[in-house]
């Protein structure tokens, strides 16, 4: 969701000290996340808020080269670096916005918002933007400056903007222009004071960089005058904008495959085994892939547990199924007496604890006395192959996990 900000860089007055151009512009632009940079005649540009530049920064003096690493001064910020004709004017500032007359080209003072912060209006102070003075020695007329607006890197025509000014002369005042250049703005104080406002026309339209630097006097005297021309400093911007960082797509859950619940079941509806022989009883489970367990036991039936000549030992217990394990087994010890009995006898096997299935029988076979008993293997039925589920249902984008089943074989 889009969300309302507000800030600002430096301060409407001059500055009282290096201290306070630093507070109120590198350091301020660096907290609220600004990419503050100048950009020199030969293409190279210079981070303001890195610490090695903020150490360079010094109020401009006289002194040659050390003033050459000043973007700073009294009046506001502009670029470090110079040219020949700087050294003409013993009044000049070392940091300022520069156009050089023997290449045509101009520094720039570059200030980036980050690519989320769509800037919608400005209000932007300049000084030493000086008008044409009669008095002034080698005057070639008024200086003029050029800012050019910028979206993600891409420039936004001025034209998509209303601009007004704050603090127009009375008399002698000279229009701002916009055209496919961008904004021009043309000294018309004695002060070299420049206030103005810029206005998105549309919520459609809004900015991230502005980009300032300087053109040739609007009306050269001496055409062929070469050492100055235009330059200025940076005041103060004060900022309205929209952050527009996309909120974030949430990544679907994936729906779990549903899975039926465990059916246990005897693998044989009867075993059979003669006495004096161990009976392993099969168990298997349909529907279900996760760990799982099942109880067991036995009961009489015409088979006896009990007193001293008892058929066979009574069993209870617990079937551990891993995960995956579609069969597990106990075993039913039976005993050996010296009774002949007249017909097979019976022990009862059940389930319980679960989803189960229909009770099994044991039945033990007499073996007369003396007769040498051979353990009969316990049958097993053939693997039964089936699908657990006859649907499954799953979301786009999901894996389906589908469970096959057997029953009947081990």
């Amino acid at each position: 969701m889009a969300t309302s900000f507000s800030g600002s860089l430096g301060t409407t007055t001059n500055y009282s000290s290096i201290s306070d151009l630093i507070t109120q512009w590198p350091t301020a632009a660096q907290d609220q996340g600004i990419q503050l940079s100048g950009i020199a005649f030969d293409g190279f540009e210079t981070n303001y808020t890195n610490p090695t530049a903020i150490s360079n920064l010094t109020l401009a003096t006289n002194e040659t080269p050390k003033s050459g690493l000043s973007y700073g001064g009294s009046g506001g910020i502009g670029v470090l670096g110079s040219y020949s004709g700087w050294f003409t004017d013993a009044n000049k500032l070392r940091a300022e916005i520069n156009y050089d007359p023997n290449t045509n080209l101009s520094q720039a003072l570059k200030v980036k918002w980050a690519d989320n912060k769509d800037i919608t209006s400005a209000t932007i102070g300049l000084s030493g933007l000086l008008p044409k003075s009669s008095s002034a020695v080698n005057d070639q007329g008024n200086e003029v400056g050029l800012l050019k607006l910028f979206n993600n890197g891409t420039e936004v025509s001025a034209s998509n903007f209303t601009i007004t000014r704050s603090n127009a002369p009375t008399s002698g005042q000279k229009p701002i222009g916009v055209s496919s250049e961008g904004v021009t703005f043309i000294a018309d104080r004695g002060d070299g004071d420049f206030t103005f406002q810029i206005q998105a026309n549309s919520t459609s339209v809004a900015f991230d960089e502005l980009r300032f630097s300087a053109k040739a006097y609007d009306s050269l005297t001496d055409p062929s005058f070469k050492s100055d021309s235009s330059d200025y400093l940076v005041r103060s911007i004060q900022y309205q904008g929209i952050d527009v960082t996309p909120t974030p797509t949430p990544t679907p859950t994936p729906t779990p495959t549903p899975t039926s619940p465990s059916l246990f079941q005897f693998a044989q509806p009867n075993y059979t085994v003669a006495e004096g022989s161990p009976a392993t009883i099969n168990v298997t489970r349909t529907g279900g892939t996760e760990a799982a367990t099942i109880s067991y036991g036995t009961f009489d039936g015409s088979a006896s547990s009990a007193g001293t000549a008892g058929d066979y030992t009574s069993v209870t217990g617990v079937l551990n199924f891993a995960a995956g394990q579609t069969t597990a087994s106990f075993t039913v010890p039976t005993l050996t007496d010296a009774i002949l009995e007249s017909s097979p006898e019976t022990v009862n096997l059940v389930l319980f604890g679960g989803n189960v299935s229909n009770p099994s029988i044991l039945t033990i076979n007499d073996v007369p006395p003396g007769t040498m008993v051979t353990p009969t293997p316990t049958p097993t039925s053939p693997s039964l192959f089936q699908f657990a589920q006859p649907n499954y249902t799953v979301a786009e984008g999901s894996p389906a996990t589908i469970n096959v089943t057997r029953t009947g074989g081990t």
